[in-house]
C-alpha cells in the first residue's frame, strides 16, 4: 500500500518532504525547478511557492516558468558566469518538453 494510502486512511496529513516530486526535470541551470506534488482536493498538483493546478501538466509547465523565471533573474543579476537568458528559455523549452512527456505518461 502506498505511502499517502495509509496516511489518508488513519486520517494523517503528509508533510511536503514526504510527498514525491513529480517534477522530474533535471536541468539547473541558474536554479532547479520548483517540485510539483500531489496533495489532494480540486487543485492536486501545488508548484512549491506557488499555485496549485487541477492537472499535472498545467503544473509541471508552470513549475518551468518558475525556472525560466529564477534563471533569467540568476543572469541578468550577475549571480551565474557565462550564460545568457537565451540558455535559460532554451532550458525552460527543454522542461516544457518534459512535461508534456512525464503528463501523457500519467
Amino acid at each position: 500500500m502506498k505511502l499517502a494510502t495509509v496516511a489518508l486512511s488513519l486520517g494523517l496529513a503528509l508533510s511536503a518532504s514526504a510527498a514525491k516530486n513529480l517534477q522530474n526535470f533535471d536541468g539547473d541551470l541558474g536554479a532547479a525547478a520548483p517540485a510539483v506534488n500531489n496533495v489532494g482536493g480540486d487543485r492536486p498538483f501545488q508548484v512549491d511557492g506557488n499555485a496549485a493546478f487541477d492537472n499535472l501538466n498545467a503544473a509541471l509547465v508552470r513549475s518551468c516558468d518558475v525556472q525560466n523565471n529564477l534563471c533569467s533573474n540568476a543572469v541578468n543579476s550577475g549571480e551565474v558566469d557565462d550564460v545568457e537568458v537565451a540558455d535559460c528559455q532554451a532550458q525552460q523549452d527543454d522542461c516544457i518538453a518534459n512535461a508534456d512527456a512525464a503528463a501523457a505518461a500519467n
